[in-house]
């Protein structure tokens, strides 16, 4: 906490408009998941006290949907750091197979479109990592969502 703390004011003071994030998250897969303690832990000590937004990973190529990410994650921002609970982020999505098309759900961009577009209301933010799907058309879909989330 003290490190996110100290972290945090030196960006502020660096740029007073900068927003502070949350390194990567993975996706939280049960409530008694192996990164479910370490992050219970993490803001019951007032880590994310330094943080302006949560930003969580989506788990699409194992299967999970963003709103199964947002259901794990958002209880424990409720009550740990309510003050992040409205302004999560989705700051990593895309599959794991990395070839756009293919994967736990056979229509992975469909797939993906689906669920990220559920859960519109849930999100203040959202990008994909996996940058080699830009180019694939059937991902324009999910970028045009992304492009919603991100106009509000």
């Amino acid at each position: 906490a003290e490190l996110v703390a100290i972290t945090a004011a030196s960006v502020h003071a660096a740029d007073p408009d900068a927003l502070v994030l949350n390194g990567g998250t993975k996706p939280l897969d049960t409530e008694t998941g192996p990164w479910v303690p370490w992050w219970t832990e993490f803001l019951q000590l007032g880590g994310a006290e330094g943080l302006d937004r949560f930003q969580v990973h989506e788990g699409v190529g194992s299967g999970a949907p963003v709103e199964w990410t947002l259901d794990a994650w958002l209880p424990l921002l409720e009550e740990h750091a309510p003050s992040l609970a409205d302004s999560v982020w989705i700051g990593e999505m895309g599959p794991v197979d990395w070839d756009g098309s293919t994967g736990v759900h056979g229509d992975l961009a469909g797939w993906t479109e689906e669920h990220l577009r559920a859960s519109l209301d849930r999100v203040e933010r959202a990008c994909v990592c996996a940058s080699n799907l830009l180019v694939q058309p059937e991902w324009e879909p999910v970028l045009e969502v992304i492009g919603e989330v991100n106009g509000r």
